[in-house]
């Protein structure tokens, strides 16, 4: 069963996978070990490299690195566009990359 995942895929340098930082809300109810389909049609497995809360200290410093390094963004920024899309999350991210299959 494929679950769908609110997530753009983008791999403009052709190495089979993306990495993405999504809200956690976002896996509920999902398979692990499933396949899931991307918003924008592609089939890919998660593989998860980290789950962040965020808060202030350590964590809310990692989720700013890697929005900057993913996106070129604030934390801020991305997690506003979450919020845009979901009208709410509960402070959990994860940090996934996107193996097309």
């Amino acid at each position: 069963m494929e679950f769908k995942l609110p997530l753009k895929y983008s791999d403009p340098e052709g190495k089979g996978y993306c990495d993405a930082l999504m809200p956690s809300e976002c896996r509920r109810g999902s398979d692990a070990k499933g396949l899931f389909k991307c918003a924008t049609g592609e089939v890919v497995r998660v593989e998860w490299l980290g789950v962040f809360r965020n808060e202030r200290g350590e964590s809310q410093e990692q989720l700013e690195w890697i929005s900057q390094c993913l996106y070129g963004w604030t934390f801020d920024r991305v997690q506003s566009h979450w919020i845009a899309r979901l009208g709410k999350v509960e402070g959990w991210y994860d940090k996934v990359r996107l193996r097309k299959v």
